[in-house]
């Protein structure tokens, strides 16, 4: 037998910074572990695979904060963007037109997550099969953060926040946005940043039991280098790839930037690293 209860959050959690929320007054309803086909046959959510439904004091216990699954959280580069993504987030929750009866509002989450340091935890919103996620990323209004997605999720964030970025929607009709070009990637002013950067790769060094390189420069001390974990390797390779393939393609590498002996990006997630990317290398700064 299922299991249900329902509660409403009337207090609006306030991380810092991230998307902070509305007022949300919304009825939860948990049920037992998802299955992989709902009773009227539609395809279960790509990303709901290895999350449960939330209770309730996952989600907001008096004033306990949470933040959006699969999301970077960061303040957008202009008060413009930040007020754009606040009202969009309330639309979410509290869109005019809704079909009878009143869609619930189901918060799914990882149960054995543990709160970062400011007390939070990430949690994803469903109603009506979509997800606050993608909403804001089709808008342009989010950037995806896959490093603690399941593949077919980050996958399918990933393809949302194409079809936005091709659209140049939001935030990505904003230069800071725009994809890197590996070759032009100065340190001055994208150390500890999140970036898109798109590079043809001149080099391999694949190390299974350590670290494997990926060199998009003649001088690996200066140039834009990528690196795996042993781990992340067997991962990558695990999808079908073929790290020693990569000599000569172009390739797009997301994630944060670091300093070390040149600009570097640490693959932690295989769908970090793609090479079937719709977007033209043109596009790159």
């Amino acid at each position: 037998m299922s299991h249900f209860f329902h509660r409403s959050i009337c207090k609006p959690p306030v991380p810092p910074p991230s998307i902070q929320h509305p007022i949300i007054c919304a009825f939860l309803i948990a049920f037992a572990p998802f299955a992989p086909v709902h009773a009227n046959g539609i395809k279960q959510h790509p990303c709901l695979s290895k999350l449960k439904v939330s209770k309730f004091q996952s989600v907001s216990e008096a004033n306990a904060t949470w933040y959006p699954l699969g999301l970077l959280i960061e303040p957008l580069a202009t008060k413009e963007l930040n007020a754009s993504r606040q009202v969009a987030a309330a639309k979410w929750f509290t869109r005019e037109k809704r079909p009878a009866p009143f869609p619930i509002i189901t918060i799914y989450g990882n149960p054995k997550q543990k709160a970062d340091r400011f007390g939070r935890k990430a949690l994803l919103p469903m109603k009506l099969n979509e997800s606050l996620q993608e909403y804001l990323l089709r808008q342009g209004l989010a950037r995806a953060d896959i490093n603690t997605l399941s593949l077919p999720c980050a996958k399918h964030f990933l393809e949302i926040e194409a079809e936005a970025r091709q659209s140049r929607l939001g935030l990505w009709a904003h230069k800071v946005y725009q994809l890197r070009n590996a070759r032009s990637l100065h340190l001055s002013d994208k150390v500890s940043t999140y970036q898109l950067v798109v590079g043809t790769i001149k080099s391999i060094s694949r190390n299974p039991k350590r670290i494997s390189y990926l060199n998009f420069g003649n001088y690996w001390k200066e140039d834009f280098t990528v690196t795996l974990s042993a781990r992340s390797l067997k991962i990558w390779e695990q999808q079908g790839h073929s790290l020693d393939e990569l000599k000569g393609q172009t390739v797009y590498v997301r994630g944060w930037i670091e300093n070390r002996d040149g600009a570097l990006i640490r693959i932690k997630h295989p769908q970090q690293l793609q090479y079937e990317f719709k977007d033209q290398v043109r596009e790159a700064r």
